[in-house]
């Protein structure tokens, strides 16, 4: 607003309009539609990125009609405390319910020894042969 209201009174004293109160163009800058205004300043491209890819969402009517889950591996990697031999990647699962936008639940899987491999396989793989110091 700092920098549009300045132009404004600029183009209005060149064209010999009126000047509008900085309170009444925030009004109207407000009441724009935002894919509307970015079709006029960006074009199509720059609508793309306020519609949604699949249309309209369904309206949620109540507090669990809808809960979006997402599961999404951790950026770490979890290695065996005997041999150092990597074990797996921890997962997080999130519930989010749409009704209140909040996150219901967060829950995180460990990887197991049964994933990708078991106990005996990591002895295996182990370079050292004695007990460790």
């Amino acid at each position: 607003m700092a920098a549009v209201y300045p132009e404004v009174v600029r183009r209005c004293r060149v064209g010999g309009l009126p000047v509008p109160v900085r309170d009444t163009l925030a009004q109207r800058i407000k009441a724009l539609d935002p894919a509307a205004a970015a079709a006029a300043r960006e074009g199509a491209d720059g609508v793309r990125r306020l519609r949604s890819a699949g249309g309209d969402p369904p309206k949620t009517e109540g507090l669990l009609r809808r809960v979006q889950i997402d599961h999404t591996p951790v950026d770490l990697e979890v290695v065996d405390e005997r041999h150092r031999l990597p074990i797996g990647r921890p997962h997080v699962t999130a519930a989010a319910r749409s009704f209140h936008r909040s996150v219901s639940t967060v829950h995180l899987f460990a990887p197991t020894y049964e994933t990708p491999f078991d106990q005996d396989e990591l002895d295996r793989r182990s370079p050292f042969t004695g007990p460790r110091l």
